[in-house]
């Protein structure tokens, strides 16, 4: 709806301007994921990931890692599901947490 509504206007904006924003978002990205493996982690990002790791059904992580911790309930189970479908292997986390902050 949102797409339908406005793909007129930004079919009429001037296409450096539309470069411009794809060049900056291409940035963003390369920026944030620049060299990702020697950035340090931060705890609430390995508590988090530990947590989600530990977890082996949808009742533990319920019990064990939504109920103790502070955070939001949605990251904790998008990242739980995150490791449940792409693994535990180093990198792979650290690049949900990357997308998440985006």
């Amino acid at each position: 709806m949102f797409l339908a509504r406005h793909r007129d206007s930004f079919s009429q904006t001037p296409k450096w301007f539309q470069w411009g924003w794809l060049l900056l978002v291409g940035e963003i990205f390369l920026l944030r994921f620049w060299d990702i493996d020697s950035m340090a982690w931060g705890y609430d990002e390995l508590s988090a990931i530990f947590r989600a790791m530990q977890a082996s059904n949808w009742h533990d992580h319920l019990q064990n890692g939504v109920a103790v911790d502070g955070h939001p309930a949605g990251l904790q189970t998008l990242l739980w599901l995150w490791v449940r479908y792409f693994g535990t292997d180093f990198f792979i986390p650290r690049v949900f947490t990357a997308l998440f902050s985006l």
